[in-house]
């Protein structure tokens, strides 16, 4: 029998991650208290597609990843079989490829939450975005802008480095 050691998995695994959506969706709701569940959903979708946050929207495939494989995988040995330890790395590896591929854009002009540009975001702004922007943050003093203290090249890193993590 094949034994499948995916450690723990869905909503407990990416709670974890530096760049948790959990914590996103938290912030969305305390800045809109009167908003329902469909316009908290549109918000939550703006953040992770219109800014491009390659590393939450790594985290949310994961999860995605993680929780339908194990429900596919339950009632089907054969699968089981097919998708052990070593198989589901090799498409974890493909996904985070392809993500990678995508993330080719300018971070700096990125839109945020505050719907300004992440060039012309402060340091406290970005920390209170969270994820890997909490990294970017970190490296600068609250009330510094982004665009002044690193360029394009800095901030690529610091993403590339916290998906790496």
């Amino acid at each position: 029998m094949t034994h499948i050691d995916s450690g723990i998995t869905g909503a407990k695994r990416q709670s974890w991650r530096h760049d948790n959506p959990r914590d996103t969706l938290r912030n969305i709701i305390e800045g809109n208290p009167r908003a329902g569940k469909d316009e908290l959903f549109e918000l939550f979708k703006d953040v992770v597609l219109k800014t491009r946050n390659h590393a939450m929207f790594e985290t949310i495939i994961e999860y995605w990843f993680a929780n339908n494989l194990t429900s596919l995988l339950q009632g089907n040995a054969e699968l089981k079989k097919q998708f052990s330890g070593p198989n589901v790395a090799k498409i974890k590896d493909k996904i985070r490829e392809r993500i990678k591929i995508a993330s080719g854009f300018v971070l700096l002009d990125m839109i945020m939450p505050n719907n300004k540009r992440l060039g012309d975001c402060t340091g406290a702004e970005c920390a209170a975005v969270g994820g890997w922007l909490s990294i970017v943050a970190a490296r600068m003093s609250p009330s510094q802008i982004v665009g002044k203290v690193f360029d394009e090249k800095d901030i690529h890193e610091m993403l590339e480095y916290e998906a790496r993590r």
